[in-house]
């Protein structure tokens, strides 16, 4: 609810209905001011020496004064001074021609020991002659006054206006511009408005402080013109970031490194390229630059570091493992095979929640409670991780791998192998046991399934979709963690995988969606993707 406005007119007549012996309580009602208000005011007159049978001094203004307050209270607030002065104007305006505002406060000051400042003296007596001017007013003069406030207030309703002005054009949208808009949205809208109601140009001029000038152009735009001339500002210059000169000359160094202009930097930056327009006689400021290069769709933005591979049989090794996740039939399996480590179980860093004033920290020298390396494989088909723990990174670890995969996947006619081009992945010793498993011999005595290698391009570990459930275990299990043993860390990591394992069993989907959302990026082959995290291996 808005405050209502307090006037010194208000006080005048909660003191005349007082002092002709009305209560407190008909006050409030026949004024509509609280109660608490009309005694606030009341109690200050009797304080003063009011009284309702007393009648008004027939006196001057300094004797007005001096009886009047004879012991001023200590601050002197402005309700009181208005309270007690309006009821006597003409005293007031008689004293002050021939007697300066200074002299009756030096007098006050002097003569009776009033507590107030000259400069509030004055504010005290410019506001209650500026009350009484308004007062002195005619209604005419006054109404269009309170006619623009209110459409400004938005207290001006769209009926009343219709009724009022007629049907005018764009009626509804000069409101809510003249209610709601800018500035000077606002200054012509009620231009407009006040001059179809028949207010004056000096009366509108004088309520907006602008010039008859511009009154009369918004009316002459509005009634000649389109609606939306009149509120749009109109521009004959040339904006100096559309000028093709200085779009030009900005270009013609950004094209050229700044050393070879004797900038000791390996990029441009807007200071170096507006000093360096200044020398070649273009003058246009930080923001026009901007504005420049922006419009012209460029971007600052920070060079990344990408895995590349350099294998000069990338592609065809590439569309070799495409065709056969193409054409993967039920009873086999892909199987993509990686280690994890070594890493030392001991406090590691990580994101965690921490208190106000709280700030983690981990020591850099530890004593470390072991090690482990983890060697896992991970079939596409089911989301199945396979994994054990290994002393070594060597072609034994990668023989037993084979061994694991073709015991438990007993009933499949066929698997692949799919790692990267480590030395112990591609070795004679490794090729040798793969030719043992695949002889008809050994197949029909152990029911064991074929096994084809698909190797992976030379440096290309992002392609290996292990490296992302890796990732997804390390940023749950490892970071942020202080086991006690190894096989404290052992028994988190395998909990991790047995809980995978059995979601992916009671939701079956191929190497899917990123697990509980902290796998870095979703367990399947594609070519574009980027399953090795590098920030935190």
């Amino acid at each position: 609810m808005a405050r209502r406005r307090f006037r010194v007119r208000d006080i005048a007549e909660i003191l005349e209905h007082w002092q002709a012996g009305t209560s407190i309580r008909s006050i409030s009602r026949s004024l509509g001011i609280c109660r608490n208000t009309v005694r606030k005011y009341v109690h200050a007159a009797q304080a003063r020496g009011y009284y309702r049978d007393d009648p008004a001094p027939p006196y001057g203004w300094e004797t007005f004064l001096k009886e009047v307050i004879p012991n001023p209270p200590d601050p002197l607030t402005r309700s009181v001074v208005f309270a007690m002065l309006f009821p006597y104007q003409e005293e007031i305006r008689k004293a002050l021609t021939n007697n300066t505002a200074k002299s009756v406060w030096q007098r006050l000051h002097d003569e009776k020991g009033v507590i107030v400042s000259l400069s509030s003296f004055y504010r005290y007596l410019n506001r209650f002659l500026a009350d009484v001017k308004n007062q002195s007013k005619p209604l005419t003069e006054i109404e269009p006054t309170r006619w623009m406030l209110q459409v400004l207030q938005n207290a001006y309703s769209f009926s009343n206006a219709k009724d009022e002005l007629g049907e005018i054009k764009e009626l509804k949208t000069l409101l809510e511009n003249a209610a709601s808009g800018q500035l000077k949205v606002r200054n012509r809208a009620l231009s407009i408005l006040a001059r179809n109601r028949g207010i004056p140009f000096s009366t509108i001029s004088q309520f907006l402080h602008i010039s008859r000038k511009s009154v009369y152009r918004y009316l002459k735009c509005y009634q000649t013109d389109s609606f939306n001339a009149s509120f749009t500002r109109q521009s004959s210059r040339l904006l100096k970031a559309n000028d093709e000169e200085n779009i030009n000359a900005v270009f013609s160094l950004l094209h050229y490194p700044p050393s070879g202009f004797g900038i000791n930097r390996t990029s441009w930056i807007i200071k170096d390229l507006k000093s360096c327009l200044e020398e070649r006689g273009v003058c246009v400021s930080k923001q026009v630059i901007s504005e420049i290069i922006k419009k012209a769709g460029y971007r600052w933005k920070k060079a990344k570091v990408v895995l590349t591979s350099n294998d000069p049989q990338y592609k065809h090794k590439l569309e070799h493992i495409k065709g056969i996740l193409s054409s993967l039939s039920k009873d086999e399996r892909f199987f993509s095979c990686d280690e994890f480590g070594p890493f030392a179980v001991k406090m590691k860093a990580g994101r965690r929640l921490a208190a106000p004033g709280e700030y983690p920290n981990v020591p850099q020298f530890q004593k470390s409670k072991g090690s482990l390396i983890l060697t896992g494989a991970l079939e596409l088909s089911t989301n199945q991780v396979t994994h054990f723990y290994s002393k070594k990174k060597n072609t034994d670890e990668m023989i037993r791998l084979l061994d694991v995969l073709l015991k438990r996947y007993k009933g499949c006619t066929r698997i692949y192998l799919s790692w990267d081009a480590a030395s112990w992945h591609i070795s004679k010793k490794l090729n040798t046991r793969v030719d043992e498993v695949n002889a008809p011999s050994y197949r029909r005595k152990h029911k064991a399934a074929e096994v084809v290698i698909a190797p992976l391009p030379a440096s290309a570990q992002f392609l290996n979709v292990i490296e992302s459930v890796f990732s997804g275990m390390a940023r749950a299990i490892i970071h942020n963690s202080n086991y006690g043993s190894v096989d404290e860390a052992k028994s988190a990591i395998d909990r991790y995988y047995k809980e995978r394992n059995k979601h992916f069993q009671d939701h079956p989907k191929i190497a899917g969606k990123k697990i509980w959302g902290s796998e870095r990026v979703p367990s399947q082959f594609d070519e574009a993707r980027n399953c090795k995290d590098v920030k935190f291996r």
